[in-house]
């Protein structure tokens, strides 16, 4: 995965809590075989075929989508913000979770 020169990330912990009636699951390996795309494709630089597979899932009438995670053996939800309510749209940090902090990355 490619760095941005300059850029610094930041992580926290948040419980949400949120509606979500249909998601398309990216880490299924038979949903990936229908749509024609392997892991690969979704974890690379180019995010081409990601955007058009989001914008494809959201005119079908998902409301999310779970991807594999480009970071490592993970899972990342993706909402489609808009479809939330007000209250949902709106995630509230909880205190009874640290906050945590990446290293500042380092151009090459």
């Amino acid at each position: 995965m490619q760095r941005r020169p300059g850029v610094r990330l930041r992580y926290w912990h948040a419980r949400v809590s949120i509606r979500i009636t249909k998601a398309l699951d990216l880490t299924d390996p038979s949903t990936c075989n229908a749509l024609g795309v392997v892991k690969a494709d979704l974890v690379s630089d180019d995010w081409d075929l990601t955007q058009d597979i989001a914008r494809a899932a959201r005119r079908a009438g998902f409301d999310a989508l779970i991807v594999p995670s480009a970071a490592g053996n993970y899972r990342n939800l993706v909402v489609f913000k808009d479809l939330l309510s007000e209250e949902e749209a709106a995630p509230r940090l909880s205190a009874s979770l640290p906050r945590l902090k990446a290293p500042r990355l380092r151009p090459r």
